[in-house]
């Protein structure tokens, strides 16, 4: 993820027309710090294989299996070489991180125990609220439904897509790709989503 934030800061620097060295400062970044709570120690191994499972829940299962579809559009619709050279090489990315994700969950799952899994299916309820607010763009299903996208190759565009879009290919990830997978591992996606936290 940290190389896919580089590829982003050094084609915004190859574009810039003021040159790069116009943003000196583009590569001082901050440490990164992980969106979750740091890991329970070893020694509690019940906790720490939860853990584990949230965190690849959230961040490869559901994440990289959403982000996916969103590059294939992006890389799709991308007029500039250098955009889509970048879209291109995280698309590829996003493809093993969620594969690794599926299998890794289908390894940790019948190590938790029933806490564990009750831990979880609230983890996976909390993050379909916090996917569905960050990226459908405030649009609902009831919104989209029945909606079909067409997307091409038209005006100059470095690889952006309408709000419609992004909901559309948001909610249909959710139900063609992510609610049968996690279904499999024995999770229950629709009691997830419908207890979903929502925006206010």
């Amino acid at each position: 993820e940290v190389r896919h934030a580089e590829l982003c800061a050094r084609m915004a620097l190859a574009i810039d027309p003021e040159g790069p060295g116009a943003s000196p400062g583009a590569f001082a970044w901050p440490v990164p710090v992980a969106p979750w709570p740091d890991a329970p120690p070893a020694a509690e191994r019940g906790r720490l294989l939860t853990w584990s499972a949230g965190v690849i829940l959230v961040a490869c299962c559901l994440g990289e299996t959403l982000s996916r579809p969103f590059y294939d559009a992006l890389a799709l619709v991308c007029t500039d070489p250098t955009a889509e050279a970048v879209l291109r090489q995280i698309q590829r990315d996003e493809h093993l991180h969620a594969a690794f994700g599926w299998d890794a969950l289908a390894l940790l799952l019948p190590a938790l125990d029933a806490g564990g899994r009750a831990s979880l299916q609230d983890t996976l309820r909390r993050a379909f609220g916090g996917f569905e607010t960050t990226t459908a763009c405030g649009l609902t299903i009831d919104q989209v439904a029945g909606t079909t996208i067409d997307l091409e190759r038209g005006p100059p565009n470095l690889g952006t897509l309408e709000d419609r879009h992004y909901a559309v290919i948001f909610f249909a990830t959710i139900e063609q790709e992510v609610f049968p997978a996690l279904a499999a591992l024995g999770l229950d996606p629709a009691a997830a989503w419908a207890t979903r936290p929502r925006p206010a």
